[in-house]
């Protein structure tokens, strides 16, 4: 049975950032059901990887509601941090987006996976059971596990909160976020129509930003800042 300080379940952004940083003190394991890694973070931006935000932090927590639980991280890991781990640039669009200066998401998750030259990685590995005594699929021990195994935004990417299941120990709620929104109409004579710097409204809150019309709806920006909203108001 191998042995591992730190078992980290899930390749995608959460578990290579975590990865990066336990690997500087700990011995790593990735584990990752699919061939390779990231492959949800290559959908990001288009393709081209809105990596972050260039606002001033105290400017950024302004816009969420949870602001006190992020600030510690905001602060502890900031944009500069972000960008260090790179040896490219970056650009930054309206609102203050930040892309990749090659405009590649590719180019961004090869930079993290560069950074994992003393992890070892496990693909197409499917975690079954995890032992109380932190031993994954009988065969991989370890002193501490993290799971980023994912929502369910995108089944076919890997990502899956199933799991979730495999601890008996208490999580917090998980609610969707971060979606477009689906309207009643039929839009798709329109899909692909940009409105730049519009504002949005749900019940109490607005917001401003550029809006997308897709074939079944609107996303974009400023409907993916205003899902956030919603989310916070399911049940």
């Amino acid at each position: 049975m191998k042995e591992y300080d730190i078992a980290i379940i899930g390749g995608g952004p959460a578990g290579i950032m975590a990865a990066i940083a336990a690997s500087r003190t700990s011995r790593v394991i990735l584990l990752e059901k699919n061939p390779s890694l990231g492959r949800k973070l290559l959908m990001t931006g288009g393709g081209r990887c809105n990596i972050t935000n260039d606002k001033p932090i105290k400017q950024l927590l302004t816009f969420f509601n949870n602001k006190n639980f992020l600030k510690h991280s905001f602060y502890s890991f900031t944009n500069e941090d972000l960008f260090s781990l790179f040896d490219f640039d970056f650009i930054t669009e309206d609102d203050d987006r930040v892309f990749p200066e090659t405009e590649r998401a590719a180019d961004v998750l090869k930079g993290l996976i560069d950074k994992l030259e003393d992890v070892v990685i496990s693909y197409n590995f499917e975690v079954k059971t995890i032992s109380e005594d932190f031993v994954i699929n009988d065969c991989i021990k370890a002193d501490r596990i993290i799971i980023a195994t994912g929502g369910v935004t995108y089944p076919k990417t890997g990502c899956s909160p199933d799991n979730y299941s495999l601890t008996s120990q208490p999580i917090t709620d998980i609610k969707y976020g971060l979606s477009p929104l689906v309207t009643r109409e039929d839009l798709s004579d329109i899909a692909g129509v940009t409105l730049n710097d519009v504002v949005i409204s749900y019940k109490k809150t607005r917001v401003r930003g550029n809006v997308l019309v897709s074939h079944v709806g609107l996303t974009g920006p400023g409907i993916i800042n205003l899902s956030n909203e919603i989310s916070e108001g399911i049940s």
